[in-house]
């Protein structure tokens, strides 16, 4: 599966409307995390979300992060999302 670009701490530009101001990290891995496509584990893998790296957090949907990937969202379990102050 081809790696997904996902908009980082380090690479946000612009944003997308409804963006909450806040970043998470991924926690409690030992080196990636699935995204997905929709909030549920059933749902398409878009892409993997690495241990320590810091995303844009726009909303929770139920036990789901929902984040910025590539100009789009994607979502990752809440059990690996971490947010910053």
């Amino acid at each position: 599966m081809e790696e997904l670009k996902v908009d980082s701490l380090e690479s946000v530009s612009g944003g997308l409307g409804g963006w909450c101001g806040c970043y998470c990290e991924i926690v409690n891995c030992k080196h990636r995390v699935n995204i997905r496509k929709h909030a549920s584990a059933d749902s398409t893998i878009i892409g993997h979300a690495h241990l320590g790296v810091k995303y844009k957090f726009h909303t929770w949907v139920g036990s789901w992060a929902k984040v910025e990937v590539n100009n789009g969202f994607g979502y990752i379990s809440k059990k690996f999302i971490k947010l910053l102050p």
